[in-house]
């Protein structure tokens, strides 16, 4: 009987420890799916119980982490008058160049909650993508964006 080279001894050994890895890997994947559905549930029933946050969950893309982001983050709604100073409170606000009669704005200036800033993004894009009403609205920002 002739033995395998040393060649073919590392390939089989190199072949059992990367089918080893998918599988542990796989496992864990396994695990962390089970937590993720779990703390879904958790957002969902913390959502459910926010009046504030199921109001917000109506709009299109916006679910119960994007509500549970913004509810404290802007606090008592009430105290903003207009929607431009909710903006402006998270800053996601054009940055503006202007001089005399020329006025240049910008790309959003970035400051400000990164997160909410982030899920907002988010919400847009998934209303833009999923409901054909705020596609409607959406449309002519993306526009001006190209």
């Amino acid at each position: 009987m002739v033995g395998q080279s040393p060649a073919a001894d590392r390939s089989t050994f190199a072949g059992q420890l990367a089918h080893d890895a998918r599988t542990d890997l796989l496992a864990l994947l396994d695990g962390l799916s089970e937590q993720i559905q779990s703390l879904d549930k958790a957002f969902e029933r913390a959502a459910e119980a926010d009046l504030a946050a199921r109001v917000l969950m109506t709009h299109p893309g916006v679910g119960p982490v994007v509500s549970l982001s913004y509810v404290p983050t802007i606090g008592d709604w009430r105290r903003f008058p207009r929607g431009k100073q909710v903006a402006s409170y998270i800053e996601v606000i054009p940055a503006e160049e202007s001089s005399s009669d020329k006025r240049h704005l910008g790309h959003i200036s970035k400051q400000g909650n990164t997160q909410l800033r982030h899920l907002l993004v988010e919400a847009a894009t998934t209303a833009q993508k999923y409901d054909a009403s705020s596609s409607a609205v959406l449309a002519p920002v993306d526009e001006q964006a190209s």
